[in-house]
């Protein structure tokens, strides 16, 4: 039981991190305006499948959807799904298991990676 209580420990830890991190960043992007350019884009002159990611998360904190949609709807696709596969996977480390996922999730994670491809070329059309 120990075990269990560390592991959670350890999750609300590494959650808290990045919650925080995020927290700074958006707080940096709207005090500054200045933000983490896309290498990729900045190389090709294209849009990779995470360009408006921040403007999109930006948007969505001042409760601005259909702007935030316009900047990456990509991200309300993939975003559930990702988080849906971290919870799982967290949720079998906490039971004792490695972060392994099913064959389900494991096709999931195709089926995005081909999603993000897609709509990557779509964007650019």
């Amino acid at each position: 039981m120990e075990e269990k209580k560390n592991r959670v420990r350890k999750i609300i830890y590494r959650d808290s991190i990045i919650l925080l991190a995020g927290i700074l960043y958006a707080v940096f992007v709207r005090l500054t305006g200045l933000a983490v350019p896309c290498i990729f884009r900045t190389l090709t002159g294209w849009q990779c499948p995470g360009c408006g990611i921040t403007r999109a998360c930006l948007s969505l904190l001042k409760g601005e959807i259909q702007t935030s949609f316009s900047y990456n709807p990509f991200l309300y696709i993939a975003g559930p799904c990702i988080i849906y596969l971290i919870v799982r996977g967290d949720l079998n480390y906490i039971k004792g298991d490695a972060y392994r996922l099913g064959s389900a999730d494991t096709v999931l994670i195709y089926i995005l990676i081909m999603a993000a491809l897609i709509f990557g070329v779509v964007r650019n059309l």
